[in-house]
């Protein structure tokens, strides 16, 4: 009786951090969709500002106003420039290592979701299961330290996100 204590134990223990992977994912997910987006905002702002300038001045030059079409080629540059050396509007080196943190949470959701499994339908013991549980958790930690910190509004996205899905992977527990 005592292994089956134990089993049901790490069983619960998969579960617990199972919904924590699981929510992490989305959170990052989400966090990964708001960079994606953004950064295309501020691509095409730029693009529309550069486009734009480069228009007045020439119908600065066809209508003999030199001034209108200097201070546009001027604001053409410093938008390039500034853009060019301060990265405003850059979200890409962050949706790359965002974009790896929820793959790598993926194949963590994976793994704790067959290792539970397999536990559960008697594949692997449940000292082979604690095992393995306690290398995730520590993989959990190294992938949790490299997380950056999404804002409330992202959190709250992740949640009606989460709370919308109806599939067997959202345990109740969750919220």
């Amino acid at each position: 009786m005592k292994i089956n204590t134990e089993k049901d134990v790490i069983i619960k223990l998969y579960e617990e951090s199972l919904n924590d992977v699981i929510w992490t994912h989305k959170i990052q997910a989400t966090l990964l969709d708001s960079y994606t987006k953004m950064n295309k905002i501020f691509k095409t702002v730029k693009e529309i500002i550069v486009g734009l300038s480069g228009f007045i001045s020439v119908i600065g030059i066809y209508y003999n106003l030199i001034i209108i079409a200097i201070i546009s080629s001027a604001l053409s540059c410093v938008a390039v420039i500034v853009d060019g050396i301060f990265r405003i509007g850059s979200y890409e080196e962050k949706i790359k290592v965002t974009n790896q943190n929820v793959n790598e949470l993926w194949l963590m959701k994976k793994q704790l979701s067959h290792n539970k499994e397999y536990l559960k339908s008697d594949i692997i013991t449940w000292s082979e299961a604690k095992l393995k549980l306690e290398q995730a958790t520590e993989q959990r930690k190294e992938i949790y330290s490299k997380l950056e910190t999404a804002p409330n509004r992202i959190i709250k996205k992740a949640k009606s996100k989460l709370l919308e899905r109806k599939d067997e992977e959202i345990n109740k527990e969750l919220f």
